[in-house]
């Protein structure tokens, strides 16, 4: 494989990446449109899509990346196994930090910023200081109702992580539907960055 041959397959796995983008830009649409009409659970289905679609991406880059480190191979008869070691080392190191890729891609937080100002326009969104955001502010008839049910929450449980409270039932069936042992489930609140696992769960 020579030098050519190799930048035509990394110009590939490129446009690769540019149609992830599209779709990825698609699923954003469509989550702002269940939170239109306050359907969170859709808008959560959107994120899961979009992260895995966040895992895909970064394993092309690794593909890309492990392609261009072949130029600086010699030996042809050495190119299968050192694209081989170069990628397995790269797509450890992914997963190890898989989660902190997913939380900070900019699709997913402009995922979370277009969702959170459909409702709260005029409002800062939540980030880093979402515990104390939560504390001052007044509390409202919103503050009782269960953002996966929409109904009074029955027998609460809070976030110890953002603060949000859930009925018990609802919280604990997103979490056995969208939670994976690699990607806990987000929580269901419309543009909070947070997650939402059973040790996380207190009364309230």
């Amino acid at each position: 494989m020579n030098t050519a041959e190799i930048q035509s397959m990394v110009a590939k796995h490129t446009s690769m990446l540019d149609r992830l983008s599209m779709t990825m830009n698609y699923y954003i649409d469509i989550a702002v449109a269940h939170e239109t009409v306050g359907n969170s659970s859709g808008v959560s289905k959107q994120l899961e899509l979009l992260s895995e679609y966040v895992v895909l991406e970064q394993s092309i880059k690794n593909h890309m990346e492990s392609l261009s480190s072949l130029q600086k191979v010699s030996q042809p008869s050495t190119l299968a196994k050192t694209y081989e070691n170069q990628f397995s080392k790269l797509e450890e190191a992914s997963k190890k930090k898989m989660s902190s890729i997913c939380h900070s891609h900019k699709k997913v937080t402009d995922l979370n910023q277009k969702v959170w100002n459909v409702k709260h326009a005029d409002e800062p969104m939540p980030g880093q200081e979402e515990e104390l955001i939560i504390a001052t502010q007044p509390v409202t008839e919103r503050d009782f109702k269960c953002p996966l049910t929409g109904a009074m929450l029955e027998n609460p449980v809070k976030n110890s992580k953002c603060g949000h409270r859930y009925t018990k039932s609802a919280i604990l069936n997103h979490i056995n539907q969208t939670g994976t042992g690699r990607k806990p489930a987000a929580c269901p609140v419309a543009g909070c960055r947070m997650q939402v696992t059973r040790d996380v769960l207190v009364p309230d």
